[in-house]
């Protein structure tokens, strides 16, 4: 069966190496665009998209997504990052990122999420969100993120 992007020998490879793949929620699509350079890398996308299907908490298996479900995906991230104020999302690249201090980038999602309720009321893509996330990441990864 065609790999998912987790399931690529190259992102193991890479995550092996300390790096953590970038999240795949639509409103996080910017967010390598905030990460010093230093700290983010990518991976051409070569992954097959799938659909679980859960029934009542039991997970029932995984089918092949269209190309249309695909291609509706793209356009969602490509919106969302356009939203918050950076260059569409690039369906060709598979983002991986890494904070280098400790932090992993999930907690450094989680800090972004609460600034951008308690400075903006919730996470919805804006020009502020995509400002609140660069704040954060440059507080989370500090002089490193300066170096970027």
């Amino acid at each position: 069966m065609p790999e998912t992007r987790d399931e690529l020998p190259e992102v193991l490879t890479l995550v092996g190496q300390g790096w953590a793949l970038a999240p795949d929620a639509p409103v996080w699509s910017f967010l390598p665009a905030v990460f010093p350079r230093t700290h983010r890398t990518w991976v051409r996308d070569r992954s097959t998209w799938y659909w679980e299907e859960w029934v009542d908490g039991v997970h029932r298996g995984r089918s092949v997504a269209s190309d249309e479900d695909v291609a509706d995906v793209y356009r969602l991230n490509a919106d969302h990052a356009g939203r918050c104020g950076f260059p569409a999302w690039d369906s060709t690249r598979i983002w991986l990122l890494r904070t280098g201090n400790g932090l992993t980038v999930e907690r450094v999602v989680d800090r972004v999420a609460r600034a951008a309720n308690r400075r903006l009321g919730g996470v919805v893509a804006s020009p502020e969100l995509g400002q609140v996330a660069a704040d954060v990441v440059a507080r989370a990864l500090g002089p490193a993120a300066a170096r970027g």
